[in-house]
């Protein structure tokens, strides 16, 4: 898994934000993604999707499916809440994420998976040669500067 701080996918809050990224193995269901994570840091009480009874989170999680089936994953949690009236998130509150120790992240990528050959290992170079290999382009948020 890699980790980044910043706003690499120049989300609309411009808030710094902490990213932890990964590959999923081939059928991974993007859509279930978020649910799994919260059920892996229950204790924690961390949200990534809002509901109609609990109109909050602290963050979200982005995904690319990759040409070789494999899912890119970056799960990004906001350092700061923000109570910013002119961004568009309707009554959704977004509160600033509990810091996650290591058995936490190590929780999280388990519940989802990873990718038993693509493996982000938090050195630049391996990671920016793994990702150009799995299509990413200089300009596309894994490879911006966060």
């Amino acid at each position: 898994m890699r980790q980044r701080t910043g706003n690499p996918f120049r989300e609309a809050h411009g808030r710094t934000m902490r990213h932890y990224e990964w590959i999923a193995p081939v059928g991974t269901k993007p859509a279930d993604i978020p649910g799994v994570i919260e059920t892996a840091l229950v204790l924690l009480g961390v949200k990534l999707q809002a509901t109609e009874s609990l109109p909050e989170q602290h963050g979200h999680v982005n995904t690319s499916l990759r040409p070789d089936g494999s899912l890119y994953v970056c799960v990004c949690l906001y350092d700061t809440p923000c109570s910013n009236a002119n961004h568009s998130h309707g009554r959704v509150v977004l509160r600033a994420a509990p810091a996650l120790a290591a058995v936490d992240e190590a929780a999280m990528v388990t519940a989802v998976g990873e990718h038993a050959r693509h493996t982000l290992n938090g050195q630049t170079a391996d990671d920016v040669a793994l990702l150009q290999r799995l299509g990413f382009r200089d300009a596309d948020a894994p490879l911006r500067d966060a």
